[in-house]
């Protein structure tokens, strides 16, 4: 097989490899591996990080809101910030806030 010369874009030296069709690497076989070891280490890293914990929100998850006018409920399971809006057909389909329960 014949063999081509390539230049790492890393390292910035010069590389050989069997010839093959299709697109020609960048970077030589070294720089790939020390980028993978990099990463691993830094994912081990990321996983002793603990969490934060979840932004405070102004309404808990749980929560049950009901429309005055027609009397439809909704259920929240996750906290939200806004009250949820509601497309009333009593008040001409028009877009209102609900209201806690």
């Amino acid at each position: 097989m014949e063999r081509e010369k390539l230049f790492c874009d890393s390292c910035k030296k010069v590389w050989s490899r069997t010839k093959t069709r299709g697109r020609k690497p960048r970077i030589c076989p070294n720089c790939v591996a020390q980028i993978i070891i990099d990463q691993q280490e830094e994912d081990v890293e990321l996983s002793v990080v603990q969490e934060d914990s979840p932004a405070p929100t102004k309404y808990p998850p749980n929560t049950k809101w009901h429309c005055p006018s027609c009397r439809a409920s909704v259920k929240i399971c996750i906290g939200i910030n806004y009250p949820p809006t509601h497309q009333c057909p009593k008040r001409l389909r028009r877009v209102y806030q609900l209201e806690m329960i």
